[in-house]
């Protein structure tokens, strides 16, 4: 796990890690504060194709606002050229903890999550 990324956010935790990327805990220590960091996996990085639609989801979620969704700081590439996403930091369980925990959720609830999804889509 790296100490520092782009020589500012300073890695605290390992929050993920998925077919895209690796999500971290870090602090932006230009402005202390903590935030989510997903570092857009190696292979892809070196794929130009996949370099290019990377930053242009990264500018378009950016763009977005929604009570339902995790805001958006900005992007960018270290001088490694490593990509980057810059998140709010939420704490707590995501939604695949929930249910590995508790297993299948009741009707209700899933349909409540549900419809949230649906908005923050919309």
């Amino acid at each position: 796990m790296p100490e520092l990324i782009a020589g500012r956010y300073e890695v605290l935790e390992l929050l993920g890690k998925g077919g895209m990327g690796t999500v971290y805990k870090v602090r932006d220590k230009a402005v202390d504060r903590i935030i989510s960091l997903k570092l857009l996996d190696k292979n892809l990085t070196r794929d130009n194709t996949a370099l290019k639609r990377f930053v242009q989801e990264a500018e378009a979620a950016a763009k977005l606002n929604h009570p339902n969704l995790v805001p958006v700081y900005g992007n960018g590439i270290t001088d490694d050229q490593d990509a980057y996403l810059l998140m709010e930091y939420v704490p707590g369980e995501s939604l695949a903890q929930v249910i590995e925990r508790e297993g299948a959720l009741e009707e209700d609830r899933a349909i409540s999550i549900f419809i949230q999804i649906c908005e923050a889509m919309a």
